[in-house]
């Protein structure tokens, strides 16, 4: 039986029928305990909105604190280790042991006071402050060896002689180059090469015709050969333009210490104790150039070349110095008459490689003034020696 409405009742709207509706269902205990704890906890963060944005901030600065503090101290460490691998020793010895990876900022340029300057400057700097007052002057460029850079012509050590201050008097202005001396040769060579044909094309857009003597001390006489070769093969006019070469103590037949230092780590890698072939990698793991230094390799093709013991029979030239006026200086430890010298040479580099280039400079015009050499000295006295800077001035003066 239906219930009984009063006809005089109004009518509920839709609109308020859900109302009601959705209040009932509220107002259920079930439901009722939820919502509430739901409000609860919004009103309760709204009111706590100020504190927790203040928190957040806090940890924020904090963090960023944080961050600061460990972006200075990686900095300082990669300051301090980028000034080692740039430190000329280090980079001698280590060269790039992990392939491509450049590790040390050190670049083929020449240098004044310290630092590297460009081509166009170095050629500005010469036409205001020396080409003015002496349109005669002409330049000399030094080229360090391994374990050096330009301050080995520059700085001045206990009974050393600087060659570069004196010569100086006689109107050679200096142009000191420096080399990352853990490339391979073959690669330090040709940015050598190419260095050297912009600043000639410089000097052709300044129509500056200058004489360039070129004087090279150690390996950076196999790396002024191996410019030489570059310019050669890349048909590049430079290597024609170039006055005189002096190289003072260059092993174009290799070092015997290199060649030690190889056999040595091959011995050991053979041995059956993990600890001595872990001796015989760390071994290995030296400068590229110090390895093509074994044999003085100046081309990319012969380092590599996978058959190190081809290395004993090629040739000590390429062809890259002919047409070149070179010369030669190097010492020997002991007196002319010593059965040791072949053995000793200069106590770093044997007879035999020191005059390596003397046929190849026997081919040339006055064969006997080509070729000098120093008893008593060592390899690393020579160049600060007086009779070294002498035979040098008698090469490209004539007297």
């Amino acid at each position: 039986m239906k219930p009984e409405t009063s006809k005089n009742a109004p009518a509920e709207e839709p609109m308020d029928f859900f109302r009601n509706l959705w209040e009932g269902f509220l107002a259920q205990p079930v439901v009722k305990a939820p919502v509430e704890f739901v409000g609860m906890v919004a009103e309760d963060l709204n009111e706590r909105k100020d504190y927790t944005l203040k928190q957040i901030q806090t940890w924020m600065d904090a963090t960023k604190e944080v961050m600061d503090r460990a972006s200075d101290i990686k900095k300082s460490i990669d300051e301090n280790t980028q000034k080692a691998l740039n430190n000329r020793i280090i980079s001698s010895v280590i060269g790039n042991p992990f392939g491509n990876f450049q590790l040390s900022g050190i670049n083929t340029a020449f240098r004044e006071n310290g630092r590297d300057i460009s081509v166009d400057k170095l050629v500005r700097h010469y036409i205001k402050v020396i080409h003015g007052n002496n349109p005669e002057a002409g330049f000399i460029i030094y080229v360090h060896g391994l374990f050096n850079d330009e301050n080995l012509w520059i700085k001045k050590r206990p009974d050393n002689f600087l060659m570069a201050e004196s010569l100086k008097d006689d109107c050679l202005y200096p142009l000191y180059v420096r080399y990352h001396p853990g490339l391979h040769i073959s690669e330090s060579g040709k940015k050598l090469s190419h260095l050297l044909r912009d600043l000639f094309q410089e000097l052709r857009n300044h129509n500056l015709k200058i004489k360039i003597d070129v004087v090279t001390y150690s390996m950076g006489g196999l790396i002024f050969r191996s410019a030489l070769y570059t310019a050669m093969t890349e048909h590049l006019s430079w290597r024609e333009e170039i006055n005189k070469v002096v190289f003072v103590s260059s092993p174009d037949g290799g070092s015997y210490l290199e060649k030690i230092g190889f056999w040595l780590a091959l011995g050991l890698s053979f041995s059956r104790r993990k600890l001595i072939q872990r001796i015989a990698i760390a071994a290995n793991i030296r400068a590229e150039s110090m390895k093509d230094l074994s044999h003085g390799i100046i081309r990319e093709e012969d380092w590599k070349n996978p058959n190190y013991f081809q290395r004993f029979f090629k040739p000590v030239s390429y062809g890259e110095l002919e047409g070149v006026d070179a010369y030669q200086i190097f010492s020997l430890l002991t007196a002319k008459d010593s059965r040791w010298q072949n053995w000793m040479g200069d106590g770093i580099v044997e007879f035999h490689s020191l005059a390596a280039l003397k046929n190849e400079l026997l081919k040339k015009n006055k064969p006997e003034s080509r070729s000098f050499i120093l008893y008593g000295k060592n390899h690393f006295n020579i160049v600060d020696s007086y009779e070294t800077y002498q035979k040098v001035r008698e090469i490209l003066f004539g007297n």
